[in-house]
């Protein structure tokens, strides 16, 4: 008996999807630049764009098999809009915090971080860039990394920001330089900035590892010298960043595990 293969057409290079996704990021650039209050969303915006150019380069230009990074590039933006919902939720549900605790248990050191680079005003312009870049530094070291290191980053990031909202509600305060504003988030314990900073630096290797391991200690600086943090919340984020990356590491090797044998 015979048999007949049937030839299917290869997946477009630039599909409606595609064009959909850019669009949006787009929009969202648009919005950010002529709405002052989502200036914020700058950086999750210029980290998507070098998603974006990388797609093109790669899956468009080279044919190369797509890597989800138009996805990514999107959902970083739409996801910092949506925790600005939820930390006004998490506001009004902590109307008292812990600020003066930590305070007691820094002994200082916070301030004194705080003042010794107010004196100098490069180093404090420095480490609030740095502060200011984790969402593009996160959105690029996606780029530079592959397979289970990829996939493990991309899950810690998600389970990071979703499972710190619990933390947040249990233990809130707003950080030294925020005190008695009301409207401040909630978001000190644990430091997200030095655990994010550590997400990059634990998924990659050669040079990009030098650079996120650099990166990573600046970034612990830069949350005591802009005020945002006590040097409790930085070392509350160490135990976070284990507990994070171990679940990563398993739903990275299941989603990986899935993928192979639907690919088969």
């Amino acid at each position: 008996m015979a048999t007949t293969s049937v030839a299917y057409p290869a997946q477009s290079k630039f599909n409606s999807i595609d064009f959909l996704l850019i669009s949006i990021w787009a929009c969202l650039l648009f919005l950010c630049l002529a709405i002052p209050h989502l200036f914020y969303l700058l950086w999750d915006l210029l980290g998507g764009g070098v998603l974006i150019g990388h797609h093109f380069w790669s899956v468009v230009r080279k044919g190369q098999p797509r890597d989800g990074n138009l996805v990514i590039a999107v959902a970083m933006p739409v996801a910092a809009l949506i925790f600005t919902f939820v930390f006004a939720w998490v506001d009004r549900a902590t109307p008292v915090t812990y600020d003066n605790l930590l305070a007691s248990w820094d002994h200082g050191i916070s301030a004194s971080v705080r003042s010794w680079t107010l004196t100098r005003p490069w180093i404090s312009s420095s480490l609030l860039f740095v502060y200011m870049a984790m969402p593009t530094a996160i959105l690029v070291t996606i780029v530079l990394t592959r397979k289970f290191r990829r996939a493990r980053l991309v899950w810690s990031t998600i389970l990071g920001a979703l499972l710190v909202v619990p933390c947040f509600l249990l233990f809130p305060a707003v950080g030294p330089i925020h005190v008695g504003d009301p409207n401040a988030p909630r978001n000190c314990v644990p430091s997200m900035h030095l655990t994010w900073a550590l997400f990059l630096w634990i998924n990659t290797r050669g040079w990009v590892k030098w650079v996120t391991g650099i990166f990573a200690a600046l970034t612990a600086v830069a949350t005591i010298s802009t005020g945002e943090h006590y040097v409790f919340d930085l070392l509350v984020a160490l135990p976070w960043t284990w507990f994070i990356t171990v679940l990563a590491g398993w739903l990275a090797k299941r989603s990986l595990a899935e993928g192979v044998a639907v690919a088969q």
